[in-house]
């Protein structure tokens, strides 16, 4: 009897633990962002429009951008764990596995570090990589990968989680939105890298769309979990237990 006690006691614990993981879907992007935008604004030979956001991770100060990114990865794989759980009666599973390859991609891309491109660090040449690392070509051809498809086919397969109920379309059509942008603006961006173009902003705007639909995500779990506003509405995640994403 005692031990069923302590079992339950535990697994009550753990519940409650798990029950605060969509947090990590809020923290990571948030620090995430902040950290790029200020490494870009107080780094004197950087320029945000042409130069990636990873290229920050060049330099005696990249280690702090290399945390940011490993960091922001592992909160979104925690995140997705937590989604996973909360929406595992609805058997909704490719939705957080994809939010998890992203964290993954995030991680893969924080430690293998990015070649010098695009006039940086100071007296690299403008453009593309003259030479390509082992380590930069992991960073883009897995760690880019993953980010961009794992964020672009989550969205989408959220977008037919919410489609099949009419109090959830413009959730719905958010998703669609949201895997559009982050698609269409990689896409420019690997062109403008090429090109000399604006490929630093293309990038950023991508992240952008992406994390902010992970944090609005985050944000509507969150408020399911505490009960805000009682019955289900459309601020807040809870389709109908026919409804299955994946």
């Amino acid at each position: 009897m005692i031990r069923s006690t302590a079992l339950g006691a535990r697994a009550h614990m753990f519940d409650r633990a798990i029950a605060w993981l969509p947090l990590a879907g809020i923290l990571g992007p948030l620090q995430f962002t902040l950290v790029y935008v200020w490494q870009g604004a107080t780094r004197p030979d950087y320029d945000a429009i042409p130069m990636m956001v990873s290229a920050l991770s060049l330099t005696s100060r990249g280690v702090v951008d290399i945390v940011s990114l490993v960091l922001n990865g592992v909160l979104l794989i925690a995140f997705a764990v937590g989604l996973r759980r909360a929406l595992r009666p609805r058997s909704a599973t490719w939705g957080p596995v994809l939010l998890g390859v992203a964290g993954f991609g995030f991680v893969v891309a924080g430690v293998f570090v990015t070649d010098p491109a695009q006039g940086y660090p100071a007296g690299t040449p403008a453009g593309p990589a003259v030479t390509t690392s082992v380590h930069g070509l992991i960073h883009f051809a897995v760690g880019a990968t993953c980010v961009i498809g794992g964020l672009t086919a989550g969205a989408v397969v959220f977008a037919r989680f919410f489609w099949n109920d009419p109090a959830w379309r413009g959730w719905s059509l958010y998703s669609i939105v949201t895997a559009i942008a982050v698609l269409a603006c990689s896409v420019g961006f690997a062109y403008a890298g090429l090109h000399r173009g604006p490929a630093g902003l293309l990038e950023r705007i991508a992240f952008s769309a992406g994390l902010l639909w992970v944090i609005a995500l985050a944000i509507t779990l969150l408020r399911r979990q505490a009960g805000v506003g009682g019955a289900a509405g459309p601020d807040e995640v809870a389709p109908p237990p026919s409804i299955a994403a994946g």
